[in-house]
């Protein structure tokens, strides 16, 4: 349905509504408020309004959405097991804010690597209109590489190639109770097999190496604990596994 509306011209010029009239003029007809109305197949119009009500069929509402939901307790809070203190936030560096920029483009290059209905070809050209940045930047370039080399190394293939696992999930929001708190998190990939549910956690420090991930991994054991317990409620009957993945040096570290 199209409705051209406006307030006709005073000019003695013809109006771009006379224009869209003479050239609709064998269906088109004027109302009684001056509107050029043209009818199409069995709706009738009149006045500017439709002068054949729809039938409307009621729509089937859950019994579940009638129902109120349970309030939280007084003095539950929530836990962000990945967030960072905000105070940090506050006072964030432009080295901290570099590292946060590179952190998010190579989370959206490996989410759109590895999901499999993804033009590869396009993604840095949509990428880097996303986050508004040249496509033929160094660092851009740069990030884009540390990313594809990772999802092509064979030794991740148990979590990129599709023939290696039953299910996968990018990007996947987990929420629960522990203890009178909500756990609530973002798991960056989580892949399931028929006896394991593996949950990975990309890391994108730019100094990571062999030497140093086994000490940088420590500050992240409870996140991963909290995302483990959360997928073990899921799926019970399943291994759980958690990995951190650090993509500047291609190596994973288990968390188990």
């Amino acid at each position: 349905m199209l409705f051209i509306s406006g307030s006709k011209s005073s000019k003695s010029k013809k109006s771009w509504y006379d224009l869209v009239h003479e050239s609709l003029s064998e269906k088109t007809e004027v109302n009684n408020e001056g509107a050029l109305v043209l009818t199409s197949g069995d709706s009738s119009f009149g006045q500017g309004k439709i002068a054949a009500e729809r039938k409307e069929t009621p729509s089937k509402i859950d019994p579940q959405l009638s129902k109120p939901l349970k309030l939280a307790e007084q003095g539950v809070s929530e836990l962000h097991p990945s967030e960072t203190d905000s105070s940090e936030k506050s006072f964030a560096t432009k080295s901290e804010h570099n590292a946060q920029q590179r952190g998010e483009i190579i989370h959206r290059m490996l989410e759109l690597l590895s999901s499999p209905n993804t033009n590869k070809k396009q993604i840095p050209a949509q990428i880097a209109n996303e986050f508004s940045i040249s496509e033929n930047s160094e660092n851009f370039k740069y990030y884009w590489q540390e990313a594809k080399r990772v999802f092509e190394m064979e030794k991740f293939h148990y979590l990129f190639n599709q023939k290696q696992y039953t299910q996968f999930w990018n990007e996947i929001p987990i929420c629960y109770q522990l203890d009178g708190q909500t756990i609530y998190g973002i798991i960056d990939r989580l892949v399931l097999t028929e006896n394991e549910a593996i949950i990975v956690d990309y890391k994108t420090h730019h100094y990571a190496s062999k030497k140093n991930i086994a000490s940088l991994a420590e500050s992240y054991q409870k996140q991963l604990q909290f995302y483990a317990e959360g997928i073990k409620k899921l799926w019970p009957d399943k291994e759980v596994k958690s990995q951190l993945l650090f993509t500047a040096c291609a190596e994973i570290v288990d968390m188990n």
